[in-house]
């Protein structure tokens, strides 16, 4: 059975902490090493698609200069740091 995290994110701004803590719901770890796959949901601040009509020509988190400064970029690099096995998905709700 596959085992999911779900992160919801829809603020305007977001730090990425790098302590080994980072795993943290309800005050009880996670064993990153037994998720099979993340799913980050929000608005812009997680994915903006590219918008000539707004100038943006990326495809990451508006708040981020590049996507490798992208909030859920960070966090999946360091998941796959712990899981080298696990998939993401980043998707934008806010249309």
């Amino acid at each position: 059975m596959d085992k999911w995290i779900l992160i919801i994110s829809f603020i305007a701004a977001v730090s990425c902490q790098t302590s080994d803590d980072l795993f943290i719901i309800q005050d009880e770890p996670i064993d990153i090493s037994q998720i099979d796959r993340v799913l980050f949901l929000g608005n812009s601040i997680t994915k903006a698609p590219p918008s000539q009509k707004h100038g943006w020509l990326g495809n990451w988190g508006m708040a981020a200069s590049s996507i490798d400064n992208d909030y859920s970029h960070l966090l999946s690099e360091r998941i796959v740091n712990l899981n080298p096995s696990c998939k993401f998905l980043i998707s934008n709700l806010g249309g």
